[in-house]
């Protein structure tokens, strides 16, 4: 039996699905300056593979199974709506990811993740939740706030998991972590000069 693959290719335009974004064995990919917004679910299952080097919006659940492959390329998933919602990146990286959640409203995490690029929460209230699962950020990493509004957004350590950042040398890096959906405080932390481990973990408990 002869088998085919599907390669889909979204460029430089904006592609909106009302349901939810279903895919097992082909190979989409959405190239710079294209924007695949999802008004539900992104499920991407089997073998199937996303390579984003544009923006995804989805408002509902991500999930990206493990024997699935997720790319971050050089894109932006950003999570948009007022419904409280997860993400399970199935061990693969995103790059950019912006908070852009509104209504207090939350992405919880299903499995531990990692930000390979950086992190904005743009959506007044927007948070994560990582519940039992860490968040790794990458060295480079900038996580910022945008507008500096009373109720910005930030990630709650709300379980057993922790925001993991990695550290590559000296300087400052601005925490925002809370220990719930109401308390937060920003914890700064001066990276040390000599590294002596390779990532330095923080969970505060208040």
């Amino acid at each position: 039996m002869r088998r085919y693959n599907l390669l889909v290719f979204l460029t430089l335009m904006t592609v909106a699905a009302q349901a939810q974004f279903y895919q097992s064995w082909a190979t989409v990919t959405i190239q710079s300056g294209a924007t695949l917004r999802v008004e539900t679910n992104i499920e991407n299952n089997g073998t199937g593979t996303i390579t984003n080097n544009g923006t995804i919006e989805v408002s509902g659940n991500f999930t990206n199974a493990g024997t699935a492959t997720l790319t971050p390329g050089a894109g932006l998933v950003r999570f948009i709506g007022t419904a409280n919602t997860t993400l399970d990146t199935g061990g693969d990286a995103l790059f950019n990811v912006e908070m852009a959640k509104t209504s207090n409203a939350t992405v919880a995490l299903s499995t531990p993740a990692t930000v390979a690029g950086n992190l904005s929460f743009t959506g007044e209230g927007s948070k994560i939740l990582l519940g039992a699962n860490d968040l790794t950020l990458a060295s480079s990493t900038v996580v910022s706030a945008i507008p500096e509004h009373s109720t910005r957004g930030y990630i709650v350590t709300n379980g057993a998991g922790s925001l993991v950042k990695k550290v590559a040398g000296s300087g400052m890096f601005n925490f925002p972590i809370g220990d719930d959906a109401i308390d937060f405080s920003h914890f700064k932390s001066h990276l040390p000069v000599v590294v002596i481990q390779v990532l330095l973990k923080l969970k505060l408990k208040f």
